[in-house]
C-alpha cells in the first residue's frame, strides 16, 4: 500500500491536502483491500480526485463522511459505466450519500416532473434534450448505486429502469409535439420485450411500436423525430437504442400503423411468435386510451392457437437460437438464450399463458414474475417448479445485470477468461469461481428440466428443494463444518428455534439482542431467496447502522469446493434450505461488512 500512498500523494497540490488525505487513508485502503479489483478501483479513485475542482475539500468531505468512501469504491469495482458518469459529474457524490432519498421508489409521474426541472433552464430543443440525457445518466447512477448497495432488489431495479424509460419517451414526445405540430391525441407508443414487461436491463434496447387511430401516415414525422431524439448521440450520450422491427411486416412495414390495420394483420397474417410478443405489450406514451383499447381488442387473437402448435412453434424457435449459439461456439455460459437460460423461463411462462390464458384471463401478465405467480396460483405450474423458475430467473437476471453494468454493453455470456470470470464471481459476492459456477449450473439444469417438461413434452423429474417445512428440520446438519465451531450449542438451538418458525407465509425471522457495549447482535434466518436479506441489510445501512463483523452460512445443495469458504458478503441465492450465521459487534463508522441477500441466518450489527 505504500505504492498507493505515493500515487495518491501525487494528486495533492499542497501539504494541507496531503494531511487530509492521510486522515482518510486507512478507511480508503481498507475498502480497497475488500474489493474484487483493488488496482482498478485505486486508478478510478485517482481519476475521481483529479476530476474534482478542490482535492483538499474532497478529502475533508470523505473524512467527515466515511460512507462516501465505501460508495465510491463499490461503484468503481461494480461498473465502469457508472464510474464514468461520476467522473463527469463529481458533485453527484454528495447526492449519493443522502441515503434517505437515494432509495426512493419513484413513480412515472415523479420521474417526469424531475426531468422537467432538469430541462427548465433551457430554451432550445437540443439543449433541453441534452438536459434530459443528463437527467437519465443521474437516474441510472442512482438506481445502479442502490443495486450495488443492496438498497433495491432485482424487481425494484428493473421496474425503476422501466419507469425511467417510460418517462423519457413521454417527455420526448411532449417536447416534439409543438415542433412537429402533431398532437399526441390519436398517436400512441407501445412497448414490447423487457420494457413492455417492466423488466428493463441497464443496457437494453427498447422495442417500440407506434399506433394511430386513423390516417396513420400523418404521424410519420412525429414517429421519426421521436426515434431520432431517443437514439441520437451527443456530447451527453444517447438515451436509448430503439428497435422498431416488431411492427406489422417488420422493417418493410409502415412506421406508424393504424389500430384497424394492426388488428387485421394479427387476425389474418401474423405468425405465432408475433402473437407471443404481444403478451408483453404495454402502452407507455401518447394516447393511452387508444393503446389500451387496441390491446383489449387484440387479446382474443392471442389465445386461440392449438396448444400443440404453440408448443411446436416455441420449441422450433428456441432450437434455432441454440443451434446458432452452437455454431458460434457459445453453447455454454449464455445467460440470456442458452440451455437453462432466461429465455427458457420466459418461453415456459409464455407457453403456459397462451395455453391457458383464453379460458383463464387471470394468468395474463406482461411481467414474467407476476405471470409465474398467477400460473402457480391457478395450478398450471407446480409449487416447486414455480420456485425453481422464479429464483432461477432472478439469479440469471442478476448475472446479466452485472455483465451489462460494467461497460453498458449488451453482454449476455459468462467471460471465457478465468481472471474475468473470477472477477465476476467476486462482484456477485461469491467466495470463489467454483462456488459461483456450481450455483449457475444447478440453476440452469433445474430450469432446463422444467423447460423440457413443458416445451419438449418430457416428464423428467425436476431436482428441486422440498417444501420449506420439510427443509427446515435438517438444515443445521447441512452446514459447513466451521458452523459448529463458530457457534455454541445454545446458539445453534436458537437458530433451530427460528428455523422452525419458517413457512411459505413466513420466509424470514429476525432476532435482535442488545449487547453490553451498546451494539446489537442480529440474527437473520430465511430461505435463500434473492432480495430478502439484502433488503434488510440495505435498510440497516440506510438508517446509519454499521455491520462490523459477521458470519454467513447456508445448507447448500450444490457440491462445495474442496476448500469451503465462509463469507460475510455472499450475495448469491441458493436453491437450498435456510442458512445460518451470526456475528460480532460494531466498529468504526463507515465500515460495512454486510452480507447481501441469500446465504445467511444470522449476523450482528451495532447501534
Amino acid at each position: 500500500w505504500e505504492a498507493a500512498w505515493r500515487r495518491l500523494r501525487g494528486v495533492c497540490p499542497d501539504d494541507s491536502c496531503r494531511s487530509r488525505l492521510e486522515t482518510c487513508l486507512p478507511t480508503l485502503l481498507t475498502s480497497l483491500s475488500e474489493t474484487a479489483n483493488p488496482d482498478g478501483s485505486l486508478i478510478n479513485f485517482e481519476r475521481f480526485v483529479q476530476a474534482t475542482d478542490n482535492p483538499a475539500e474532497l478529502f475533508c468531505y470523505l473524512c467527515e463522511n466515511p460512507r462516501a468512501i465505501e460508495i465510491l469504491i463499490k461503484l468503481f469495482v461494480g461498473s465502469q459505466f457508472l464510474t464514468e458518469i461520476l467522473l463527469r459529474n463529481p458533485s453527484y457524490l454528495e447526492q449519493l450519500t443522502q441515503h434517505t432519498r437515494l432509495a426512493d421508489i419513484k413513480s412515472r409521474e415523479e420521474l417526469r416532473d424531475e426531468a422537467a426541472r432538469w430541462m427548465e433552464p433551457f430554451d432550445t430543443l437540443e439543449e433541453r434534450l441534452d438536459a434530459l440525457r443528463r437527467f437519465q445518466r443521474w437516474e441510472l447512477l442512482r438506481i445502479g448505486a442502490c443495486d450495488a448497495f443492496g438498497l433495491m432488489d432485482l424487481r425494484a431495479v428493473t421496474a425503476q429502469l422501466s419507469l425511467l424509460a417510460d418517462s423519457i419517451v413521454q417527455t420526448c414526445l411532449a417536447e416534439l409535439e409543438p415542433v412537429v405540430r402533431a398532437p399526441q391525441e390519436g398517436f400512441a407508443v407501445l412497448a414490447f420485450g423487457k420494457l413492455g414487461g417492466e423488466e428493463l436491463n441497464y443496457s437494453s434496447d427498447i422495442d417500440l411500436v407506434f399506433v394511430a387511430d386513423a390516417r396513420a401516415e400523418r404521424f410519420w414525422p412525429l414517429g421519426q423525430r421521436l426515434i431520432k431524439a431517443l437514439t441520437t448521440p451527443t456530447g451527453e450520450g444517447f438515451l436509448y437504442r430503439t428497435d422498431m422491427r416488431l411492427r406489422p411486416w417488420g422493417r418493410s412495414g409502415s412506421l406508424v400503423v393504424s389500430v384497424d390495420g394492426y388488428l387485421d394483420y394479427i387476425k389474418n397474417h401474423a405468425l405465432l411468435w408475433e402473437k407471443q410478443a404481444l403478451l408483453k405489450a404495454r402502452p407507455i406514451a401518447g394516447d393511452m386510451p387508444l393503446a389500451a383499447q387496441f390491446l383489449e381488442e387484440v387479446q382474443p387473437y392471442l389465445f386461440c392457437a392449438p396448444i400443440e402448435e404453440v408448443r411446436r412453434t416455441i420449441r422450433d424457435m428456441k432450437g434455432r437460437i441454440e443451434q446458432e449459439l452452437q455454431r458460434k461456439g457459445r453453447a455454454w455460459g449464455e445467460v440470456k438464450s442458452g440451455e437453462g437460460s432466461i429465455r427458457d423461463v420466459e418461453f415456459v411462462t409464455q407457453f403456459l399463458q397462451m395455453a391457458h390464458g383464453g379460458r383463464h384471463p387471470e394468468v395474463r401478465s406482461f411481467n414474467t414474475m407476476q405471470a409465474l405467480v398467477r400460473l402457480a396460483d391457478f395450478g398450471f405450474l407446480q409449487a416447486d417448479e414455480y420456485r425453481q423458475l422464479s429464483t432461477g430467473y432472478v439469479f440469471l437476471r442478476t448475472i446479466e445485470h452485472a455483465l451489462q453494468l460494467m461497460h453498458n454493453k449488451q453482454t449476455h455470456s459468462l467471460p471465457e477468461d478465468e481472471r474475468e470470470l473470477a472477477y465476476l464471481a467476486r462482484r456477485l459476492d461469491f467466495p470463489d469461481t467454483a462456488r459461483f459456477l456450481a450455483h449457475y449450473e444447478q440453476y440452469c439444469s433445474s430450469i432446463r428440466q422444467i423447460y423440457e417438461k413443458y416445451i419438449e413434452g418430457t416428464e423428467r423429474p425436476v431436482a428441486v428443494a422440498g417444501p420449506p417445512e420439510a427443509e427446515a428440520a435438517p438444515v443445521v446438519e447441512g452446514m459447513e463444518p466451521s458452523y459448529s465451531e463458530i457457534f455454541s450449542p445454545d446458539e445453534i438451538r436458537g437458530h433451530k428455534r427460528l428455523l422452525d418458525r419458517l413457512s411459505d407465509e413466513n420466509i424470514v425471522e429476525v432476532e435482535a439482542v442488545p449487547r453490553d457495549d451498546g451494539t446489537w447482535r442480529l440474527t437473520v434466518v430465511g430461505f435463500d431467496q434473492i432480495g430478502d436479506l439484502s433488503m434488510i441489510c440495505g435498510l440497516l445501512f440506510v438508517y446509519g447502522f454499521d455491520i462490523v463483523d459477521g458470519n454467513v452460512f447456508t445448507a447448500d445443495q450444490v457440491e462445495a469446493p474442496a476448500e469451503p469458504a465462509v463469507s460475510g458478503r455472499n450475495r448469491h441465492p441458493a436453491d437450498s434450505p435456510p442458512s445460518s450465521s451470526t456475528s460480532s459487534p460494531c466498529g468504526r463508522p463507515g465500515r460495512s461488512s454486510r452480507p447481501n441477500c441469500g446465504d445467511a441466518i444470522g449476523t450482528t450489527w451495532p447501534n
